[in-house]
């Protein structure tokens, strides 16, 4: 560790590839939560004060309803994308069970992201949910048609990620709503089951409308799109039984950052998405051709749908934590895994499901290299420079 901390001294750049954990909140919010910061009286309060802060979160509500083209009664923000989440699967199974479900059945994909796995394996050891998991392949990619098999009178809620927060890989999400539809006619089911997803990893980059997607339920956060820490929504469609529980401590000023966060997306969406395919496919371009004889590399999910902001590769022969230290000495900050799993012993959920649908070989742990909207091909070249160095220190090959 003393060498990388001397190494770490040479190297004044900085690349900041990590914004799949959380990206840098644009100048534009952050003057609007300045802004917010003095309304800060109750917004349930009936004075002035009040009456102002609560007129100024129903305007934020109106925005970020309009961002996934959903109307404003259906957004409720909270403080966070994990309390969205819990929010969505606690409230669907509290009302299935005054509905008359003693113990309702629940479908998520196997590479979920932990915020809603690991709620999910609570409630199921506990007994309060039965649960079916659907498999993926080797790029992470599901098999919508599996659900017919494992949709049964008990299933309230089929839940899966829009796009997977390691591999960037983007699920049928669209194709999954229509199958439901399609249960749900041939079994005469008005209700159930429902369908929510986790858009946390694509309102940054994707265009989303609900009425388009055909879900029940949809979440997201603030600080994946450049705006806010300490906040989140969660979408909830007209009608949709759901018990709502609890919900978050309404933060003006992170509510306000977050409907000018939504603003700033909707302007740069789609060039944002066209300059990281570009830097995307010109990074997979430097790793296959530079790195063929220093050593082999594996890129996971390189022939699907991806978001394109997030690449996971595997160097052989180096464990993927001494890569980050290494990295971070020269001022490239990346992760091995999710940020809410990053601090945990042991690989990554998402890649033991993927190898174990291929028997990838690769023991060694992934490096995700999640771009933004300020990433440029300079950096991309500093990062292919900066892993030939390091692989030469360590003797690589």
């Amino acid at each position: 560790m003393g060498f990388i901390n001397k190494f770490k001294a040479k190297f004044k750049r900085q690349v900041y590839a990590d914004n799949a954990s959380c990206t840098k909140p644009d100048k534009s919010v952050l003057k609007v939560i300045r802004e917010a910061e003095n309304l800060f009286a109750n917004p349930g309060s009936l004075h002035r004060p009040g009456v102002l802060a609560r007129q100024k979160i129903e305007y934020s509500r109106s925005i970020v309803a309009g961002f996934i083209g959903a109307h404003s009664d259906e957004v409720i923000f909270t403080t966070s994308g994990t309390e969205s989440d819990s929010l969505a699967i606690l409230g669907v199974i509290e009302e299935a069970t005054i509905f008359g479900i003693e113990i309702p059945h629940i479908i998520i994909c196997e590479i979920e992201h932990s915020a809603i796995l690991d709620l999910v394996k609570k409630l199921e050891q506990k007994n309060k949910i039965k649960v079916s998991y659907l498999k993926v392949d080797e790029n992470g990619l599901i098999n919508p048609k599996e659900l017919f098999g494992l949709i049964n009178t008990e299933t309230v809620l089929i839940s899966v990620h829009l796009v997977n927060n390691e591999i960037g890989t983007l699920e049928p999400v669209k194709e999954i709503a229509k199958i439901v539809r399609q249960y749900k006619k041939l079994k005469n089911q008005t209700t159930y089951p429902l369908v929510h997803t986790d858009a946390a990893q694509a309102t940054a980059y994707i265009s989303i409308n609900i009425n388009q997607l055909g879900v029940d339920l949809l979440s997201f956060n603030g600080q994946k799109m450049y705006g806010p820490k300490g906040v989140g929504v969660l979408f909830v469609k007209r009608n949709t039984p759901i018990k709502i529980a609890f919900r978050g401590t309404e933060a003006l000023p992170q509510i306000a950052g977050l409907a000018q966060a939504c603003k700033i997306t909707k302007l740069h969406q789609q060039k944002d998405f066209d300059n990281l395919t570009n830097l995307r496919e010109y990074f997979i371009e430097k790793l296959e051709t530079e790195f063929k004889n220093i050593c082999s590399v594996h890129l996971y999910a390189k022939n699907v749908l991806v978001s394109p902001h997030i690449l996971n590769v595997t160097f052989k022969n180096i464990a993927s934590e001494t890569l980050i230290l290494y990295l971070d000495a020269r001022g490239i900050y990346v992760t091995g895994k999710s940020a809410c799993k990053s601090g945990e012993p042991g690989e990554s959920h998402v890649l033991e499901a993927l190898k174990r649908a291929k028997m990838n070989e690769y023991k060694e742990g992934s490096v995700r290299f999640s771009f933004g909207r300020e990433t440029k091909k300079s950096d991309v070249d500093y990062i292919i420079k900066s892993l030939k160095e390091i692989f030469k220190i360590l003797n690589i090959n």
